[in-house]
């Protein structure tokens, strides 16, 4: 059986460090409304991001 994947609406709050690819704290409030942070790969979470860093 296949997992399904769904997409999750995050803030990315703040860059945790920026060697490549730059590491970003994101932020969602659950669903018993508590605020959940998640340290990732700025690419996982946003192609907008990872555009950004190439550039620069």
């Amino acid at each position: 059986m296949t997992p399904e994947l769904a997409d999750l609406a995050v803030e990315i709050v703040r860059f945790v460090d920026h060697y490549q690819p730059g590491i970003v704290a994101c932020e969602f409030v659950d669903a018993s409304g508590r605020l959940q942070t998640v340290i990732e790969k700025a690419p996982v979470v946003s192609t907008a991001l990872a555009s950004a860093e190439r550039n620069s």
